[in-house]
Order: structure tokens, then C-alpha cells, then sequence
């Protein structure tokens, strides 16, 4: 495998890693306004505002790592069909 396909396919992964952890997170906080532990029996109640200030923003960053993913496998696709320009 040549080293710029090996690459692509680490940033490709990584990308959707992070695009798929944001949207979990930014889920959790936009769904969720008081969120308990049970194991710990500790609850915290997030105000609106930081929920709605940090779930859209990660929101925002699932979107642009699934965007950075999705070219990623474009990219090696293109690659493959020998249709590449690098």
C-alpha cells in the first residue's frame, strides 16, 4: 500500500471517529437537560444555555468530520480507478 493511501485511510478513520464521538456527545447534551449517574447516584442539571452553547457546536463538528470522512473515501475510490490527481 503506498504511504499516501495509507494516509487517507487514517484520516479518513479518524474523521468519522470524531464526527461519530461529537454527534454522541452533542446528542447527550442536546437531549438530555438533567443527566444522571446511576452507579455514583450523582445528577447534574445543565442550564439550557451551556447545554444548547456545547451540544450545537459538537453538532457542528460531527458535520465537518463526517465531511473530511466522505472525501476521504472519495479521495481513495478515485485512487483505486487510477482516476486520481495529486
Amino acid at each position: 500500500m503506498t504511504p499516501h493511501r495509507s494516509s487517507y485511510k487514517k484520516t479518513t478513520f479518524l474523521a468519522a471517529a470524531a464526527g461519530t464521538l461529537s454527534l454522541v456527545l452533542s446528542g447527550w447534551l442536546l437531549l438530555m437537560q438533567s443527566i444522571g449517574i446511576p452507579w455514583t447516584g450523582l445528577s447534574f442539571v445543565l442550564h439550557p444555555a451551556l447545554a444548547w452553547g456545547s451540544g450545537v457546536p459538537l453538532l457542528g463538528l460531527a458535520l465537518y468530520g463526517y465531511a473530511i470522512a466522505l472525501g476521504g473515501v472519495l479521495a481513495l475510490q478515485n485512487d483505486v480507478k487510477g482516476r486520481a490527481h495529486f
